[in-house]
């Protein structure tokens, strides 16, 4: 990342979508390091019920 150069902050915002479509879970938290930390976990499997 160039902090000169800033982002358009469409990076959050395509998560959110990609989470809710697999019915995933998001955390978000301070690092301890600095900055944010984002943990993501998705399901291995969709079921699909016909």
């Amino acid at each position: 990342m160039d902090e000169r150069r800033p982002g358009y902050g469409l990076g959050l915002s395509i998560l959110a979508q990609l989470i809710a479509r697999y019915s995933g879970h998001s955390r978000f938290e301070r690092s301890p390091l600095g900055g944010l930390r984002v943990t993501v976990t998705l399901p291995l499997a969709v079921e699909v019920i016909n």
